[in-house]
Formats: C-alpha cells, structure tokens, sequence
C-alpha cells in the first residue's frame, strides 16, 4: 500500500497556501469576522478582506449576520457555504469500496458501499466509475454541483495516476499492473476534477480534517500495521517518490518459512494482524474456544469479527491472539516512535474496532519498547472515521484542491 498521486504540498504557491488557511479558518471556525479569520491565520487583515471577497463571489463563502462590536463598526460574520458544491470520495476498505458525497465542509451527506472485487483487473476501473454514478444519482442533491472527486486506492501510484503497481507478498505469485489512468478515466466520463490518493495519506488527511486536535504537527495513521500515512510539519509526508510509510519488506528469493518468522517485526502481514490466522491455527493444534463454536467448527469461516465478539465474551484464545497482535503492533508503532517522534498516532483500517482489547496492549507494548522521552506527551487514539476513513479523506483533499484553486 505505498504512495503517491497528488500536488505535494511544497509545490503550493503562496497565493494557494493563504487561500486554504483562509477557506479553513473559516470552516473550523465560522461564523466569523475577518480579523478572527486575520488573527487565525497570522495573515493581514487587507489580504483576507480580499480573499474573502473573492470567496464571496465564488459562492464558497457567505456573509452570516452581524458580530459584536468592540468600539468601532460592528463587524460582518462570514461562513462557510457548505452547501454551495459537494465533492465525491471513494475508498477501498478491508471487506469493500466506501463511497461518499461530501459538502464543502467534508460532512458526509450521503454513503453506500459496495462488494470489493475478489480479481484486481483494469475492469475496475470501470467499477469505481459506475458505482461513482450511483453515488450521484442516488445522493438526492444537485448533480451540478459536484465539483470533484477523490479516489483512495491500495498500490504504489505513479506522479501522474497513470499506473498503479500492487506488490503481492505471497512467494511465486507476481505483480498486479494497473495501466489503465484511473484519474483520466473519471475526468473523461464526468467532467470535472479527480485526483487518486494512496488509502493512508488519504485516511490520515481525513483525521486531521476531522480532529478536534488541529494543532497536530506529527501524526501517523496506522492502516492496521501494512502501512501508515505520516504528517510531519502538518503536512502528508510522502518522501521524494511517494512511497514513504510501508512498513513490511519482502523478498521473493527468500524462503516462505522465512518470511512467516519476520512477520511480527518486518514482514508484510494481513490486514487483521495475523489474529484470524493465529486464531485458526490454536483451534488446529487442539486449544479449546469458543470461536469454533460461532463457525459452527468450519475454521475456514472464522473472520475478525467472530474472534471479536468471541473475546468480548471472555474467550481465552481469541483475547490470547488479540494480545499477541497488539503486542506485535506495539512493536512497530514503538519503532516509528523513536524515529518520528509523533505527538498523535491513530489506530485505523478496520483493527480499531476492537478498542480497549486491543488499544490498551498496543498502548502498554508502546511505552514498554519506546524511549521514554518520546511517550511522554504521545497519545494513541482510535480512528474516528472508522471504516469510512479513506473515501471521507480522499474527498477532504479533493476539497482542499478545490479550495486551493478558488
């Protein structure tokens, strides 16, 4: 799950940089007078009377009542016109595609899912498209307004979105080559703006967007420990080819049984962190539980959610491989913080559904492996937008972009 696909943000020009502290000093904060949008941003008041302005005309902006006066005129309120366009995220999740039509703001107004395909082909492509289609048709708002859409997608993305490579782990099999432009391909049937964006940055952006911690300079997001999505500076740090926060190496000339042993401290895992596959293999070597029970003793049906819910009850293998899993999480989350040093990481991609069972040993094995000075002010957080973190991240940036080019 490695990177790219987007403007970084170093590129922005000054002109693009005050645009969007201006446009997100007004969406956190608004209503407000321009000199708390001045004071907000550390930028003059004469330079955002103009931009507010522009924003005005553009419609992003509206003027919203009258504030209080401090001993001269009384001031005018502006707002957010959230409901002046709507922009469309898609994301790929553990069990299928999310979908959502956002305003302005990045409130969802309107979600749908639909199966994830079992064969990755350029069909889709074509998938992706249609189901964008029905988020339009089926949202009840006007499909004029839509003024973007934003693509999370699994796999190393080139500069220009014209070719998506998925590395496959398991020893033998090859390569999975998507040559089709996903970007292009939204573009030419609606339109108007796409951008694709790699699932982390794209879940990481989005629980910054949403954090009531906006302060936040140094961030991960942890896709259940295949990957994470970093902000450094307050900005997605991506590195020079956009492939920065894969976190298994993988090999393959070296042997299966090899790469099972680096699973816990270096290799690619699955997305669940081995729970399910630790699960199954206690039940085989002949430990009692409960989960056998749930799949009615065909362990080829166990899946996260049963192993869940059987240690929600107290089941003493299911709580074991959970442990096992935080620990190992714990491990490499301990790793990234002695070399990030983060303020804030989130625990997303589906894993977070488990909280306290698996959060408080993710938490102890932390502060257990790290430097002592690099916990001190660190908190561990469940993701707040959950399952639909990467299709409401993908549309917050494609809103920044729109935002940047008002």
């Amino acid at each position: 799950m490695a990177k790219k696909a987007f403007t970084s943000e170093k590129d922005f020009s000054e002109r693009q940089k005050k645009a969007l502290a201006i446009l997100d000093a007004i969406r956190r904060g608004g209503p407000l007078a321009k000199t708390d949008v001045s004071k907000a941003t550390q930028i003059n008041i004469v330079t955002v009377s103009s931009y507010v302005d522009h924003f005005i005309e553009l419609g992003f902006v509206i003027e919203k009542g009258l504030g209080h006066s401090t001993g001269g005129r009384i001031p005018t309120l502006v707002d957010l016109n959230r409901q002046s366009g709507f922009v469309i995220g898609i994301g790929w999740t553990l069990t299928d595609i999310c979908g959502v039509v956002a305003d302005l703001s990045g409130n969802t107004v309107f979600q749908q899912r639909i199966p994830k395909p079992s064969v990755i082909s350029e069909d889709i492509v074509a998938q992706m498209t249609d189901f964008a289609d029905q988020l339009i048709k089926n949202g009840k708002f006007d499909p004029q307004k839509v003024r973007g859409i934003g693509i999370g997608i699994p796999g190393i993305i080139d500069d220009t979105g014209h070719r998506i490579r998925w590395p496959r782990p398991p020893v033998g099999s090859t390569d999975i080559f998507l040559n089709v432009s996903v970007r292009d391909s939204f573009e030419q049937r609606f339109g108007i703006p796409a951008m694709v964006i790699n699932d982390a940055d794209a879940a990481v952006f989005g629980e910054k967007w949403f954090s009531t911690e906006y302060d936040r300079e140094y961030m991960l997001y942890m896709y259940s420990g295949v990957s994470c999505g970093i902000i450094i500076d307050g900005k997605i740090y991506g590195g020079k080819d956009g492939c920065a926060g894969e976190l298994g190496i993988y090999s393959s000339k070296e042997k299966i049984e090899t790469l099972e042993q680096m699973k816990p401290a270096l290799g690619r895992w699955d997305t669940d962190l081995s729970i399910v596959e630790m699960t199954r293999r206690a039940i085989q070597a002949g430990a009692k539980s409960a989960v056998s029970d749930r799949v009615g003793g065909d362990l080829d049906k166990i899946d996260f959610r049963v192993v869940l819910e059987a240690a929600e009850k107290g089941d003493i293998v299911a709580l074991e491989q959970i442990r096992k899993g935080g620990e190992a999480l714990g491990k490499k989350i301990a790793f990234l913080v002695n070399l990030l040093n983060p303020e804030l990481i989130v625990i997303g991609g589906g894993i977070e559904v488990a909280k306290h069972l698996l959060l408080d040993t993710i938490r102890q094995t932390v502060k257990e492996w790290a430097l002592e000075e690099a916990t001190q002010s660190l908190k561990i957080i469940p993701s707040r937008l959950g399952d639909s973190a990467i299709a409401t991240g993908a549309a917050c940036l494609m809103i920044r972009h729109i935002f940047m080019e008002a």
